[in-house]
């Protein structure tokens, strides 16, 4: 009884720590969906008139890369005039496309002036549900139509700043906007607004603190890519404080191939000191090396991946020692603005998603070293049942993954990467025992 525990135990220890790294690998993989921002803490708020004059004369150049400029209002109301609710949150406002500032259900292009986006949390206090494209809500006696909605714990309203800060004609001032016009005549865009009363922006001027840049996926990790943002950066002085959201996509790998690398190393380590044991046995070195270059070959199939460096971390020669500088600066302040500013719509997407990946590598690791001390056979037959055993284990981790809606299709095959350690353990351990038997007889 106690030895079969002992065996249901492994195989419970190896479930959970697949179950863990089916989440790493699908947080990461929609994490890299998400684009790689760079987001612009501005030192002094920027008026709505900049922002414009900044956009037409970006417009002009080559190197133009569309930009979000953000700010906000907090104790903001909002209504659901069909529902009859109400809720006060924070408002976003943005001069730019929704698409850089978070990844929705649905954007809020630049020219819609009737539309907004809301956050999960916003969604459900005021609609009851998430699924709510089309739903109108109502701010400062104008109706939005809700564009879409995005992943936030914080209740949030995006709207177009152009509407916010708009002005109503005197002689209207005052008046409702009927119901589902969208409320365009009663406002002219780009004034600051005049109206008094609660839960609006009366009387406030645009104040943009923060520019948000999405490079276009074919731009990501280039030197390309760079060199924009650089130029921009340079036209507007906006060289310092800022995070590179790419940080974040790179973090992200680094979890997805933390316990893949720990397997690797595992099976290199003991390849590489069945080697140096056998130095002076030919035939087993020759072996051994056959044996290790086919390891690694699985190893990179398996992971579906090839060796490679970010085009963006290469300088123009190795001895620029202050290119060196400047990407270590760069990610220490990255890092710090992960750990300590205060985030925006975009930065959370990514933060949230980095957080939970942390939580599950740091369980997987737990659980490769307790279970990698169970396995480890001795002979043919042993490998046999553990590997028709691990099998099953992976079936019902991929039964588990699916019934709580992880999507890991295109990763699946990084699963079978247990198979491969104990494949590995027992070839350096089995031909270890041979060569030993060996040394025995002969002495």
């Amino acid at each position: 009884m106690r030895r079969a525990a002992k065996h249901a135990g492994k195989y419970i220890l190896v479930l959970v720590m697949l179950v863990c790294f089916g989440h790493i690998l699908a947080i990461g993989t929609e994490l890299g969906s998400y684009g790689t921002s760079v987001v612009y803490y501005l030192k002094d708020t920027y008026s709505l008139d900049t922002v414009q004059n900044m956009r037409k004369n970006d417009e002009a150049l080559e190197n133009y890369l569309p930009f979000t400029a953000t700010g906000s209002l907090d104790q903001q109301t909002f209504t659901n005039n069909d529902l009859g609710k109400s809720l006060t949150c924070t408002l976003t406002y943005i001069y730019g496309s929704s698409e850089n500032l978070c990844t929705s259900t649905g954007e809020l292009m630049e020219d819609d002036l009737n539309g907004c986006v809301l956050s999960t949390e916003a969604a459900w206090k005021l609609f009851g549900e998430s699924s709510i494209t089309g739903g109108i809500l109502t701010y400062n006696e104008k109706n939005y139509y809700v564009r879409g909605v995005y992943e936030d714990t914080n209740a949030v309203v995006i709207l177009p700043a152009e509407t916010v800060f708009a002005k109503k004609p005197a002689s209207n001032a005052g008046q409702a906007v009927p119901s589902g016009s969208g409320g365009d005549a009663d406002y002219d865009a780009g004034t600051s607004s005049g109206n008094t009363g609660d839960g609006d922006a009366s009387g406030i001027e645009a104040a943009f603190g923060r520019i948000v840049i999405k490079p276009g996926s074919e731009l990501n990790g280039s030197s390309e890519r760079t060199e924009y943002l650089q130029a921009f950066e340079n036209r507007w002085g906006l060289t310092e404080n800022k995070t590179d959201c790419l940080v974040y996509q790179r973090l992200a790998a680094f979890f997805m191939f933390l316990l893949p690398a720990l397997i690797l190393i595992t099976v290199i380590f003991r390849g590489v000191g069945y080697l140096l044991r056998n130095r002076y046995r030919p035939f087993w070195l020759i072996a051994g090396i056959i044996g290790l270059a086919v390891m690694l070959t699985a190893f990179f199939v398996i992971c579906q991946a090839k060796p490679s460096i970010p085009a963006d971390m290469i300088p123009n020669t190795w001895s620029d020692f202050d290119f060196w500088g400047e990407k270590i600066t760069t990610f220490k302040n990255s890092i710090q603005h992960i750990l300590f500013i205060d985030k925006s719509e975009v930065e959370l997407g990514y933060y949230r998603s980095l957080t939970f990946m942390v939580g599950y590598a740091t369980a997987a690791v737990i659980m490769f070293f307790a279970a990698g001390r169970f396995f480890k056979p001795e002979k043919a037959e042993g490998l046999y049942g553990m590997m028709l055993a691990v099998c099953v284990t992976e079936l019902i981790a991929v039964y588990l993954l699916h019934r709580s809606g992880v999507m890991i299709e295109g990763k699946r095959m990084m699963l079978y990467l247990w198979p491969y350690f104990v494949i590995g353990q027992f070839i350096f351990r089995k031909k270890d025992a041979k060569v030993d038997e060996k040394t025995v007889d002969r002495v």
